[in-house]
């Protein structure tokens, strides 16, 4: 039982650490997109599908740019491996929607990653990348 608990305490610490990882790395791009409005406004214009690709391809891009500087993954990893792959992204894709909720709550402009699903395709987008190449 103990060891249940343990593997348990285990998955979710590595799932929020990760997490907490790919929220800053989206509030850079959320930085980014803020100094850089006239792009997102026209990535709202373009439909979701094409924002999606974009956001994902942003996420590939950043779990590649993190592999110089963390070429080890960032915990030790799971027993079942690659459980990050959904766990994170969705953690991450929660944080997204809860700040972009926030602000839309105080009437401040938010950006497209600041929704559940372009938050979690990004975030998918750095596990993945973290998981195929972070030895």
């Amino acid at each position: 039982m103990e060891d249940l608990l343990a593997f348990l305490i285990e998955v979710l610490a590595e799932a929020i650490f990760e997490a907490f990882v790919e929220y800053v790395l989206a509030m850079f791009v959320i930085v980014l997109l803020r100094i850089a409005d006239n792009i997102t406004r026209s990535l709202a214009l373009k439909g979701e599908l094409a924002t999606s690709v974009i956001f994902g391809l942003l996420g590939l891009s950043a779990g590649l740019l993190s592999i110089p500087v963390f070429p080890h993954p960032l915990l030790h990893p799971a027993k079942v491996h690659g459980i990050n792959l959904l766990v994170s992204p969705v953690l991450t894709g929660l944080m997204l929607s809860w700040t972009g909720s926030a602000l839309r709550k105080r009437e401040k402009e938010t950006t497209p990653i600041e929704r559940f699903g372009y938050g979690f395709t990004f975030a998918f987008g750095i596990a993945l990348m973290r998981l195929l190449f972070a030895k």
